[in-house]
């Protein structure tokens, strides 16, 4: 099973030559675990330099190995602000994406080792890193509500879905009545019209003398 890598990035000051006595003892202090003297000492260089992203990222780290989560991700947001370019801000965003992994915010660490691949696509660590922390995190499932099963639960019971013309009207009892009189009508027939006419009385005005 592939694990993340943890490794802070540690941003040295350069040669011997370049390099102030305090950036080496902090730096010597880092290497040996000692972090309290560490933490002392970039204190006091960031006191001298407060724009100093290199100060703040190891000041991060520092924190971070005692334990001091919130001075750590004030530190590396700071070093962000005044990263003097994208090398940096690479580095100081994959520290930043192991310090959410490690919190279990892996949704924010993927997107830091994102960050550091954007700024500095040659990575490894970050690359290696965001692979291992997707395969862990892997996105939700789709949302199966358009599926053809809850189409049909969602659907309203069937004899609902018929046609009105379908459905069959209700009669009243007087209604009832007059469809039987006019069948009875039609089914006396003409003879029966006729039989009426006989007897009825004859209009002629004639006289029977």
């Amino acid at each position: 099973m592939r694990i993340i890598v943890f490794l802070l990035c540690f941003i040295f000051g350069g040669s011997l030559l370049s390099a102030n006595q305090q950036t080496i003892n902090a730096e010597e202090m880092y290497l040996k675990t000692k972090y309290e003297s560490a933490a002392k000492e970039l204190k006091q260089q960031l006191e001298k330099d407060p724009t100093s992203a290199r100060i703040h990222n190891n000041l991060a780290c520092t924190m971070f190995q005692l334990n001091q989560k919130e001075e750590a991700i004030k530190h590396w947001q700071l070093a962000l602000e005044n990263s003097p370019d994208s090398i940096y801000s690479a580095r100081i965003n994959y520290n930043i994406g192991n310090y959410y992994y490690k919190n279990n915010q892996k949704d924010k660490a993927i997107e830091s080792y994102k960050n550091a691949l954007r700024l500095n696509p040659d990575d490894r660590l970050a690359k290696y890193n965001l692979e291992v922390a997707l395969m862990q995190n892997p996105p939700p499932p789709p949302n199966n509500s358009n599926s053809p099963n809850n189409q049909n639960n969602n659907n309203p019971p069937q004899e609902d879905n018929k046609p009105q013309s379908q459905q069959q009207p209700q009669m009243s009892k007087e209604e009832a009545e007059r469809l039987l009189n006019a069948l009875q009508k039609n089914e006396r027939g003409p003879n029966h019209r006729k039989d009426k006419q006989d007897n009825t009385p004859s209009s002629s005005t004639g006289r029977d003398w």
